[in-house]
């Protein structure tokens, strides 16, 4: 799924932006279920962005951006997410 380019972005950067890892769709559900608004609220994250704002994504998780989990586990959209198969092979791949 990542390409090692990729992987050696996330090694150097500590984060990882992947276009397109989810469907529109997908994208819809989840959005409209708070994961904008809770990423911008609670942790000053712009999706729109992200190279602003994404190394507050580093703050969520539980090894401070060097591969571990995201620590957004609930409500239901937050499991969802990320429980998608597609980000967790990412996310081994990663690790």
């Amino acid at each position: 799924l990542l390409s090692e380019e990729q992987m050696e972005v996330f090694v150097r950067d500590g984060i990882l932006v992947v276009e397109n890892a989810l469907t529109d769709e997908e994208l819809e559900d989840i959005s409209e279920k708070g994961l904008y608004s809770t990423l911008r609220e609670e942790y000053g994250v712009d999706v729109n962005d992200l190279e602003s704002t994404g190394h507050a994504l580093q703050s969520l998780s539980s090894t401070n951006g060097s591969g571990g989990v995201l620590d957004i586990f609930f409500p239901d959209w937050k499991l969802k997410l990320a429980t998608h198969s597609k980000l967790f092979q990412m996310t081994c791949q990663l690790w």
